[in-house]
């Protein structure tokens, strides 16, 4: 019924009846350090702005270039930058506070409605609506006829 084990349902029985009261603590989740700041994220949104969102490897080796051939310190921490974790940064939210990226939905290219003759390539079984009014008799409409037609057989 619950998402508790049976051998911590057991150890939290034994320490209820030690300490009398029942209190679930919290795991001890370790803390990693920081390595890229606020501001290295900016700057890798600038780059990558200025370079049109290139593929991941592509924009790590610009990066490891802008500090080791051009000596930039700004890139000093991002010159180490893996492709993998450069995606992580990209979808964190101080990424995308700096650079929003939008992709657009595309245009279908199936004709949808499109009014054309069949092509029944001589088999049977493409209908096709034939209609016919007689128009206006004393200011009312007429009616109309409808006439299913086979294309082949006729």
């Amino acid at each position: 019924m619950t998402t508790t084990s049976r051998a911590q349902l057991t150890r939290l029985i034994a320490r209820s009846r030690k300490e009398r009261k029942i209190v679930r603590r919290l795991a001890v989740r370790p803390e990693f350090t920081v390595r890229y700041t606020a501001e290295d994220v900016a700057l890798l949104a600038a780059t990558d702005a200025a370079h049109e969102d290139l593929s991941g490897p592509a924009l790590c080796h610009i990066l490891r270039r802008e500090f080791e051939a051009f000596g930039n310190r700004q890139y000093q921490r991002l010159a180490g930058l893996s492709v993998s974790h450069l995606y992580n940064l990209r979808n964190s939210p101080a990424y995308r506070k700096h650079r929003v990226r939008f992709q657009h939905t595309e245009a279908s290219h199936v004709s949808i409605g499109e009014r054309r003759k069949p092509d029944p390539k001589g088999k049977p079984g493409y209908l096709r609506l034939d209609t016919v009014h007689q128009g206006r008799k004393d200011g009312e409409e007429g009616i109309f006829l409808v006439n299913s037609v086979d294309t082949v057989t006729q």
